[in-house]
């Protein structure tokens, strides 16, 4: 049973692409997911913080948390022009043997394509640095096992390993968004991530860290009885493996706030619902995975993972682009309008 464990868990490993965040909340974690997201949002500033316990039933198997802030700068002399800039923090801990501690600083810049600035696209960039730290204390290698069991006193047989590297990595991504005046939009995304193709290998042999592809769709809705329909769909390719997690989300709307219903599947082999609450200007989600399909008993219990995503939007009261941006003209602020009279004909 130790064996089958060991086993089913480098399985699922596998599939969260290793050095990788992968949130199913993944567009609540938008500065993870494309560096072009970095300000896309109606307000002036946003903070957030994730979290994800994978395999659960493993105590500290997998454990990834994450906190980010991100600003949009609008410049009253530029009317198509805008801007994003933000900062995220990742740690994702493996067991007791892997942890990966990252930041990084994102950038946006936006152009309206239309008058209004309905129409518009987004182009992003990220750099930071990432930290891998070692603990051989946690690690098993095939020249330990006796047959029965792993054990620890048998010799690795393996190369001389160092405990931690570090390297800097950079991202880049692009969007096009289209909102009507209604707040309804529509937008398409893709984003490189690993562009330098940093060195991460603890054993001195090189290895270049494999790129991360991400496409991403989604839209927003707002019918007439105030509910809001938000499908997401996003594919991440990385080493010739596609992962697709897809997903909608329904916010009923009240005067005492958003109440949000939905539900994801990663690869359809993993459904995850979700519930959540919008109240002055915090957004709260929950979500919990699930195996489907034909997964063990044992198996289903390892690829469960509860996650939270927390948010909060500050200095709302003026909409900033391209909310605010479009049909409106900038004013210089010497132009009194309650002192220009109409002439009077007599």
């Amino acid at each position: 049973m130790r064996l089958l464990t060991a086993v089913t868990i480098i399985v699922f490993a596998l599939n969260t692409y290793g050095q990788d965040i992968s949130y199913t909340q993944s567009f609540d974690s938008p500065l993870n997911l494309n560096p072009a997201l970095t300000g896309y949002f109606p307000c002036k500033f946003r903070a957030g913080g994730n979290y994800k316990n994978r395999f659960p039933a493993y105590e500290n198997l997998y454990k990834t948390r994450t906190l980010w802030f991100d600003s949009k700068i609008k410049l009253e002399a530029l009317r198509k022009q805008w801007f994003g800039a933000g900062f995220r923090f990742n740690n994702d801990v493996a067991g007791g043997s892997l942890r990966n501690t990252s930041g990084m600083a994102t950038f946006a810049f936006n152009h309206g394509l239309v008058a209004g600035n309905s129409l518009y696209y987004t182009v992003g960039f990220g750099i930071g640095y990432q930290a891998h730290r070692l603990n051989y204390e946690g690690l098993v290698f095939d020249s330990q096992w006796d047959g029965n069991d792993f054990d620890p006193f048998l010799p690795a047989n393996e190369y001389s390993f160092t405990s931690s590297n570090g390297f800097f990595d950079m991202s880049a991504g692009i969007m096009a968004t289209y909102e009507n005046q209604k707040a309804n939009k529509v937008f398409i995304g893709a984003a490189m991530h690993h562009i330098n193709k940093a060195d991460e290998s603890f054993s001195g042999v090189e290895s270049p860290m494999a790129q991360l592809l991400v496409g991403h769709f989604g839209f927003d809705i707002t019918g007439n009885n105030d509910i809001r329909f938000s499908p997401r769909v996003a594919a991440l390719i990385k080493s010739r493996q596609i992962d697709i997690n897809a997903g909608l989300e329904v916010g009923f709307n009240s005067s005492y706030g958003t109440f949000i219903i939905g539900a994801y599947t990663r690869n359809f082999k993993e459904f995850a619902p979700a519930l959540g609450v919008e109240f002055r200007k915090w957004t709260f989600k929950a979500s919990y995975d699930f195996a489907t399909g034909t997964l063990n008993q044992h198996a289903v219990g390892m690829a469960s993972g509860l996650e939270f995503s927390l948010v909060k939007t500050f200095v709302c009261d003026k909409r900033i682009a391209p909310s605010s941006a479009r049909n409106k003209k900038i004013v210089p602020k010497v132009w009194d309008k309650s002192s220009v009279k109409c002439p009077s004909f007599s």
